[in-house]
């Protein structure tokens, strides 16, 4: 059972990697963009089991391990902030999702679960345990679709 939560938190050991982690952790969750993109109801689904059996995973490793509310190289909670930046910017944006937006998404997601700003950063402080860590790539995925959601508000304006 331990290898098995090891193997969800760290997203498939993407996450062991020494040198930035929650980004290797991000980039791995993009094998299943095309799954997430097919359907909303799937894409919804797998987003909110992967959340789920997340939580599960992150309590077991962080129990297990000892270790901090918010291990380095535990990344499920990237692939979930990910996953749910590039479904929500799709539904919002109400357009097929191509490259240049798939890298937006990407740099936007990743920009604000590194900084870290209000109320992220509330959270990471207040909020322990699998929710806490959790909560925060969540929160991080919202702000990046309004940045983004803003960016194209922006260009429709300037264009047209």
């Amino acid at each position: 059972m331990k290898f098995l939560y090891k193997l969800i938190s760290t997203w498939w050991l993407s996450g062991t990697v020494k040198k930035m982690p929650g980004t290797v952790g991000s980039l791995a969750s993009y094998p299943i963009v095309p799954v997430i993109l097919s359907n909303r109801i799937l894409g919804a689904a797998i987003i909110l089991f992967l959340l789920l059996i997340g939580l599960w995973s992150i309590g077991c490793y962080i129990k297990h391990y000892q270790t901090s509310h918010d291990p380095k190289e535990v990344v499920i909670d990237e692939v979930v902030g990910q996953l749910l930046t590039i479904f929500l910017v799709s539904v919002f944006l109400s357009q097929e999702i191509n490259y240049p937006l798939l890298l937006l998404c990407f740099l936007s997601f990743r920009f604000f679960d590194i900084i870290k700003t209000w109320p992220i950063s509330l959270i990471d402080k207040n909020v322990k345990g699998p929710l806490g860590v959790m909560l925060d790539d969540i929160i991080a995925a919202i702000l990046a679709c309004v940045l983004i959601g803003a960016f194209y508000c922006l260009l429709s304006v300037y264009a047209g």
